[in-house]
C-alpha cells in the first residue's frame, strides 16, 4: 500500500497474495521450535508398506479441490488426507476470489502440500478432478501465466520424498 501511495508502483492482486504466502511461510519457519538434537533418535519415522503396492496404497492419499463462482466473490479451498483407513485430517478454506478456477484449484493444491509438509508428511499421493491442474504439474512450462504460483509448486514439491500427482473423477474426489 505504501509503494502505491508514495511511489506510484502498481502491485497486481496476484503478485500481493504470492508475496503474503511467502511472507507466511517465512515467519512460519522462523517460529518453528527448535529441535531438540538428542531427541531426534527417538523420532520414530513413519513405516512405508512394501514398494511394490500401487502408490495410491504406500502412501497418504491427499484429495484437493476447489470452488470458484464467476461472479462469487471468494473461492472455497479444501483437501482432506487420508494417512490410514482409521485417520483422516482436513483443511476448508474460504478466501478472496481467485482470477479463475484453475487458479483456486492450483491455490487449494499448494495450500494441500503445504499443511501436509508442515505436518512433517514426506510422501504423498496427491489426487484430484482438475485434469489442467494435472496437466501442469507435468509440463509447467506451458503455463507461462501460472509462472509465479509454479515457482511455490516447485519449492514445496522438493520437500517431499515422494510425491505423486493424479486426476481422479469428480464424483470420487469427496
Amino acid at each position: 500500500m505504501n509503494d502505491k501511495i508514495f511511489n506510484g508502483k502498481e502491485i497486481s492482486p496476484v503478485d500481493t497474495l504470492i508475496q503474503a504466502k511467502i511472507e507466511a511461510e517465512s515467519w512460519r519457519s522462523a517460529n518453528k521450535p527448535e529441535v531438540d538434537e538428542d531427541a531426534i533418535d527417538e523420532i520414530t519415522p513413519i513405516p512405508l508398506t512394501p514398494l511394490s503396492l500401487p502408490d495410491a496404497q504406500r502412501f497418504p492419499i491427499c484429495q484437493v479441490d476447489a470452488s470458484w463462482i464467476e461472479n462469487g466473490l471468494v473461492s472455497g479451498l479444501r483437501w482432506s488426507l487420508r494417512k490410514d483407513r482409521s485417520e483422516e485430517i482436513f483443511g476448508l478454506q474460504g478466501c478472496r476470489r481467485s482470477l479463475s478456477a484453475l487458479h483456486a484449484e492450483l491455490e487449494s493444491l499448494l495450500w494441500a502440500m503445504s499443511c501436509a509438509r508442515d505436518r512433517h508428511i514426506i510422501s504423498v499421493h496427491f489426487q484430484t478432478d482438475c485434469l489442467d491442474l494435472v496437466s501442469m504439474a507435468e509440463s509447467p512450462s506451458d503455463w507461462s501465466s501460472f509462472l509465479s504460483e509454479l515457482e511455490i509448486f516447485r519449492t514445496l514439491r522438493e520437500s517431499f520424498l515422494d510425491f505423486t500427482l493424479s486426476h481422479i473423477s469428480r464424483s470420487s474426489n469427496v
